[in-house]
């Protein structure tokens, strides 16, 4: 049997300013006991990203404030470990261009 300490344990962080869909992926990683962290705008997921070891940070790239492309091009090179995986109701592929090209 093995022994719940010794499992690795993913750090996933949700960034998602519509509550429904944040609650629907912390719900659904919660399921799969993933740690699940989470923020309404890119200003609170970098202040988590400044105090937890994420392993991978799901973006919504249309939020209030600082978009989800631009958070990503702010962190990408201070935490190049980092996996991203963005999801949006936007049809403008530029916003996916621009990450792409960094």
């Amino acid at each position: 049997m093995v022994d719940k300490k010794d499992l690795i344990v993913y750090k996933i962080l949700i960034l998602e300013d519509e509550a429904s869909i944040r609650n629907s992926f912390i719900n659904h990683f919660e399921d799969y006991e993933y740690e699940v962290y989470a923020a309404e705008s890119a200003e609170k997921a970098m202040n988590i990203l400044k105090n937890v070891e994420i392993s991978a940070v799901i973006v919504d790239l249309r939020l209030p404030g600082k978009s989800g492309d631009e958070f990503i091009m702010d962190v990408y090179d201070q935490y190049e470990n980092l996996v991203f995986i963005i999801h949006s109701g936007s049809t403008r592929p530029l916003h996916i261009t621009r990450i792409i090209r960094k």
